[in-house]
């Protein structure tokens, strides 16, 4: 087991009446649930992007091998998921609005400290409008995700039909770009279509170009924009447990 699993937290449990009360529905309480699942599923990845650096060192991702086509395609795959991961965030906070205006979220907001509370505030402002006065890497990260940029199978086929075209026609001829590779056997661990891949990766390049950033610049600020966000949605999940009712006033 990595250090990234050896957990050093505390195992502690509440009862689950405090979190979700089965006879009325509790808007807020949904809310917070999904956030936890949010931070979760982040953290997972996060989990498995690491592992995979460690697990593929030494290996280059710009290599012509089988090696190196199963890092490449791996760690771009993970990081198209997690910039997916925060897209579909953004857009539920977009619909839950209303509840961060109630009366309990507000009262774990005003729990904050200023910075934590600029963040969220932040994150906030760009789910709903897309774009933000603050000028941050962070802010600048949360508008690219915000706006898209990434990679979604449900409109995939012709951005990514034209990123192979790029890549393999009319791109600069290199070793990487010479053939399309793939590799064979009879078990699904053995076989990779690393064509495909370097596709969807054109087309992460093709994306970024446009919003005038290197795809190396994005993924940089992606990976800073994934663990700030992460750990501001930590600290408010912390006192909402904490501040949540006890099972008894729950129910009158």
């Amino acid at each position: 087991m990595t250090d990234e699993l050896k957990s050093q937290g505390l195992l502690r449990s509440l009862d689950p009446h405090r979190l979700i009360d089965q006879q009325q529905k509790d808007n807020v309480a949904g809310f917070f649930l999904v956030l936890a699942l949010y931070y979760n599923d982040l953290k997972s990845l996060l989990y498995h992007y690491n592992r995979t650096n460690e697990d593929f060192e030494g290996t280059s991702s710009e290599d012509i091998s089988i090696q190196a086509g199963e890092f490449g395609g791996i760690r771009a795959h993970l990081l198209r998921l997690m910039a997916s991961t925060v897209f579909e965030f953004l857009e539920f906070l977009k619909t839950n609005r209303s509840v961060l205006g109630t009366a309990e979220f507000r009262l774990v907001y005003e729990s904050l400290n200023r910075n934590l509370k600029e963040q969220w505030n932040l994150i906030v402002q760009i789910a709903s409008k897309g774009s933000s006065d603050v000028k941050s890497d962070f802010s600048s990260a949360l508008m690219l995700v915000r706006n898209n940029l990434g990679f979604h199978y449900n409109q995939s086929s012709k951005a990514l039909t034209q990123a192979f075209i790029d890549h393999f026609f009319k791109d600069q001829k290199n070793i990487s770009n010479e053939k399309a590779y793939f590799s064979d056997g009879t078990k699904m661990k053995d076989v990779r279509f690393f064509y495909s891949d370097a596709a969807a990766q054109r087309a992460v390049i093709s994306q970024a170009q446009k919003k005038l950033v290197s795809a190396d610049e994005y993924y940089e600020k992606l990976m800073a924009l994934i663990k700030m966000t992460n750990f501001t949605i930590m600290q408010l999940l912390k006192r909402y447990l904490k501040q949540r009712p006890p099972y008894d006033s729950l129910n009158g």
